[in-house]
């Protein structure tokens, strides 16, 4: 069945609505892009998550318009939100890094930079510098660690002869203080 309808007080009445709502809709992404803006400022990385998040919801709605502005606006958001997570991302990796989980930080480093955000060079800079330093802190840790590995096993040899008693607990020793370093 294809019914046309002429009805130019319907159309107009319905144009007017959905400019209405578009209108709404912009408003609305612009009140939490500026949320966004203030929780950004003060690293809250989750209410700005949140405020975008709602901004997100509305993308669908406002990429009909095909304004210069309303697709700024877009733009934006995405550009706040991989910002805000690439933050976040930041902040756990240096988390991980004080708790000396190497390879947790490099992780989270890495998902950082995966975000794309295209807002703040510096903080990309800052994500690939602290990722550099996650592997490099990975590896001496994995080196130390075989080297106590080693020393186990030297002082273990040792032992089994009561004349090299000393150089096992020396040797103990050593490995004990690579552990601790």
């Amino acid at each position: 069945l294809g019914l046309e309808v002429e009805d130019s007080e319907l159309s107009s009445k319905l144009e007017d609505k959905l400019a209405t709502a578009q209108s709404e809709a912009t408003s609305v992404v612009q009140d939490k892009i500026a949320i966004s803006e203030r929780m950004l400022k003060i690293s809250a990385w989750d209410d700005a998550r949140s405020a975008l998040s709602t901004a997100v919801e509305l993308l669908p709605a406002l990429q009909t318009v095909q304004t210069a502005a309303t697709q700024q606006l877009v733009v934006t958001v995405r550009d706040s939100m991989a910002y805000a997570e690439a933050s976040n991302d930041g902040e756990n990796g240096e988390k991980h890094m004080r708790e000396k989980d190497f390879e947790s930080a490099a992780s989270s480093f890495k998902a950082g930079l995966n975000r794309n955000q295209q807002r703040d060079q510096t903080l990309n800079d800052r994500l690939q510098s602290s990722l550099d330093a996650a592997i490099a802190a990975k590896l001496e840790q994995d080196t130390a660690c075989e080297r106590v590995k080693g020393l186990l096993q030297e002082a273990e040899a040792l032992v089994e002869d009561d004349d090299t008693l000393d150089a096992a607990i020396t040797a103990f020793e050593a490995g004990l203080a690579l552990r601790s370093a």
